[in-house]
């Protein structure tokens, strides 16, 4: 708030550090507090999170269009971000934030749905690995364009990112539906499926998650997912107001996501398609377990 920003800058005065703490001494921007972490947690992330049952369970329904869902949801998903570079009150940025959080948590049900019926199960690995490369090149922009939010402010940097989403979502109508593999299912997996005949879409779904291995991935993946969201919203902040960084961080958060993570991503899906291949499935988990554990170390750093 103004007070803790007059408190904070006061304290800088006295000395002739270049620490440029322009952001946090204009009410337009604050990227801490209590009400910063609302908007970059609750507002979004858990409404992400609840909103993603429902968005899959809607992904699997087989009279389901999928494309035309996806492509509303993300033409919501950007105008939710466009409208947020317009608010003017808190409660505003709020409530675009929670548009957001609903939107958003349509894209991984829905595209990795279609990514699965569109390549083939030996190919799965590599063609989610180059879907995902879109995460890491996009967290990479959002520092690597830092530049806007320091010459034209926050709320420009919201406009400019949410009109690639309008653009896709227009394009993706003129993609072509796959056939669900589900209708091409082996009599193997039907077997095995034989027995959920009778059974809700929603109990079939329930039953699958309380299986350990899947509930074990399900409790990795959230923890993995906090940390990367917690890090990601604090990073800037956390250098710029303890270190007085101003531009470094974003040269090198811009660059490291990119290289790393977009490696990790493709080799890691190649690397599973061939283990596969030969070992079936469990080579997959062999794989995310392994790569799991040997950057696990590297937090400590």
């Amino acid at each position: 708030g103004k007070s803790h920003c007059s408190d904070h800058c006061s304290e800088h005065q006295h000395n002739q550090t270049h620490c440029h703490l322009y952001e946090e001494c204009n009410w337009q921007y604050s990227s801490i507090g209590i009400r910063y972490q609302v908007l970059a947690g609750p507002a979004f992330i858990v409404v992400f999170a609840l909103s993603s049952l429902p968005m899959g369970l809607l992904a699997s329904i087989p009279s389901i269009r999928r494309i035309p869902v996806l492509a509303v949801c993300i033409f919501m998903w950007s105008a939710m971000t466009l409208l947020s570079g317009f608010t003017k009150e808190y409660w505003q940025l709020l409530l675009t934030r929670i548009g957001l959080g609903v939107f958003q948590s349509a894209c991984i049900p829905f595209a990795t749905s279609l990514v699965s019926d569109y390549f083939k199960p030996e190919h799965r690995g590599i063609a989610l690995g180059l879907f995902t490369l879109g995460v890491y090149i996009g967290y990479s922009l959002a520092f690597a364009f830092n530049f806007i939010v320091e010459s034209e402010g926050w709320r420009w940097a919201f406009r400019i990112a949410s009109f690639p989403g309008f653009v896709l979502s227009l394009l993706l109508f003129t993609v072509k539906e796959p056939d669900r593999r589900s209708s091409h299912e082996t009599m193997e997996i039907r077997r095995e499926r034989k027995y959920s005949k009778n059974s809700s879409l929603l109990k079939r779904v329930t039953i699958s998650y309380l299986q350990l291995p899947l509930l074990l991935l399900c409790i990795g993946a959230g923890l993995r997912q906090g940390g990367g969201v917690v890090w990601a919203y604090n990073a800037k902040s956390y250098f710029r107001l303890l270190h007085c960084d101003v531009h470094g961080v974003g040269i090198y958060l811009s660059w490291v996501p990119v290289v790393g993570g977009s490696v990790g991503v493709v080799l890691g899906g190649w690397i599973s398609d061939k283990l596969a291949k030969r070992w079936g499935n469990k080579a997959r988990i062999i794989v995310l377990v392994s790569s799991t554990l040997l950057s696990s170390p590297f937090l400590f750093g």
